[in-house]
C-alpha cells in the first residue's frame, strides 16, 4: 500500500484541461477498483498514473477509453462529454503493453489500422518520427521487441487523437529499451508530434523520467498529483514518500506520535555545521551511481543510509559524520501517515532526539 490516507494535491490551474474526469467509481463485485476518481490532463502534458499493481491505474485508463465502463462519473474530452460514448467514438487511441499489433499484416498495414483517410502519407510520416521507415514491408514476428511498441505508437499517432493513452507500454522491453523508447516519448513530446497522453506505470524511474505531472495511485484512489519534483520533494503521505525515490527514503523511528524520514541523497558525509547531524559505524557498502550506498548505525541504534563520492572509499567499521539541512527533513504524522509541517527548529530538536537517544 501506498498509502493508509488520502491527501491530494494538484498543481497549477486546471481550468483549461483537456480531459476531466470527476467521481470515476467502479467495483468488481466486492472489491472497489476506483473509489471516486477525480483527474485533469492540461494541454501539452504527459501524465503518468503511478502505483503498484492492483492499484486501480489501468482500470481508470480503460474507463477512460470506454473499454470499461464506470459505475459512476463523467469524462469530459475536449469540452464535450465521451461518459457514454462507445470506443471508437471518443478520439482516443490506446497503446498496449505487448503492442496489440496484427500478426498477419506488415508494418505499414498494422500503422494504417484506424486511419480514416484514404492519403497514405501519414503513415510514412509516423514511421519516420518513429525511425521505423525501413520496416514498412516486415510482419510483426520478423522485428525486435523495442520495433514492435514503435509500430504500436506510430499507428496511435497517425489517427491524430484528442487523447493518447499508454498501458505499460515498455513493460516487457529490457532496460534499455525502456530508456530507449522513453527518450523517444519524450522526444516526439516536445517536437509536438504527441498528443496529451496518460500513460501507466508501475515503474518509478519510467515515471519520473517521462512525466510532466504524475498521479500516484493506491487502493482505488489517487493519494498525491504534482511534478516530480514536487513528489519528491514534498511528498504529502508517508506512503508516497516510501513509494518514490532510488535509494528509498530512510524512515526513523516514531518519536512523540510523529515520523521523521530522510533521503540517503539529502545526507552528507561530514558535518553540516548547524543542520542535523549524527555519527554512524559503517554496516554495509554497495556501489551505487555517482557513488556509494553506504549503510550504518548511530550509537542509539538507529539505521540510517546516505550516498558518499567515490573517492571517499567507505570502510566497514568506519565511524563516519554525517548531516541534513533541516528543511530536507520529512515529518510525518504517525497516526495518519500525513505530512506536517514543522519549525526548523523543532525538526532540529526531534531528529537529536530520535537519533541520539
Amino acid at each position: 500500500m501506498i498509502a493508509d490516507s488520502v491527501a491530494t494535491t494538484v498543481a497549477g490551474d486546471a481550468d483549461d484541461a483537456v480531459l476531466r474526469v470527476a467521481g470515476a467509481a467502479k467495483r468488481f463485485g466486492a472489491s472497489v477498483a476506483l473509489g471516486g476518481v477525480d483527474l485533469d490532463v492540461r494541454p501539452h502534458e504527459i501524465l503518468v498514473l503511478l502505483g503498484a499493481s492492483g492499484c486501480g491505474k489501468t482500470t481508470l485508463l480503460r474507463g477512460i477509453a470506454g473499454l470499461t465502463p464506470l459505475d459512476e462519473g463523467t469524462i469530459i474530452l475536449g469540452g464535450r462529454s465521451i461518459t457514454e460514448l462507445a470506443p471508437a467514438s471518443r478520439d482516443i487511441a490506446m497503446v498496449f503493453q505487448d503492442g496489440a499489433l496484427f500478426p498477419h499484416l506488415t508494418v505499414e498495414k498494422n500503422i494504417a489500422v484506424g486511419l480514416r483517410t484514404r492519403d497514405r502519407s501519414p503513415i510514412a510520416d509516423g514511421a519516420r518520427l518513429l525511425r521505423i521507415d525501413g520496416l514498412l514491408q516486415r510482419l510483426p514476428h520478423e522485428l525486435s521487441g523495442g520495433q514492435r511498441q514503435r509500430v504500436g505508437i506510430a499507428r496511435a499517432l497517425v489517427r491524430r487523437p484528442a487523447l493518447m493513452l499508454m498501458d505499460e507500454p515498455f513493460a516487457a522491453l529490457d532496460a534499455d529499451l525502456r530508456l530507449e523508447l522513453r527518450r523517444e516519448l519524450r522526444r516526439l513530446h516536445e517536437v509536438g508530434e504527441l498528443a496529451e497522453t496518460i500513460f501507466v506505470t508501475h515503474d518509478q524511474t519510467e515515471a519520473l523520467g517521462i512525466a510532466d505531472r504524475i498521479a500516484v495511485m493506491s487502493a482505488g484512489v489517487i493519494v498525491q498529483q504534482g511534478t516530480p519534483t514536487e513528489l519528491l520533494e514534498t511528498p504529502q503521505t508517508l506512503g508516497v514518500a516510501r513509494f518514490l525515490g532510488v535509494p528509498r527514503i530512510v524512515v526513523l523511528p516514531a518519536l512523540h506520535s510523529l515520523v521523521l524520514a530522510v533521503r540517503p541523497t539529502d545526507l552528507r558525509a561530514g558535518d553540516g555545521g548547524t543542520g542535523a547531524t549524527a555519527h554512524i559505524t559503517i554496516t554495509a557498502v554497495e556501489p551505487f551511481a555517482g557513488g556509494w550506498l553506504v549503510s550504518g548505525r548511530t550509537g542509539a541504534g538507529i539505521e540510517l543510509e546516505v550516498v558518499v563520492p567515490w573517492e571517499r572509499s567507505p570502510q566497514l567499521g568506519e565511524q563516519l559524520s554525517v548531516s541534513c539541512p533541516t528543511d530536507r527533513i520529512h515529518v510525518f504524522d504517525e497516526a495518519t501517515g500525513h505530512r506536517l509541517d514543522q519549525p526548523s527548529a523543532r525538526t532540529l530538536e526531534l531528529w537529536r532526539e530520535v537519533t541520539h537517544s
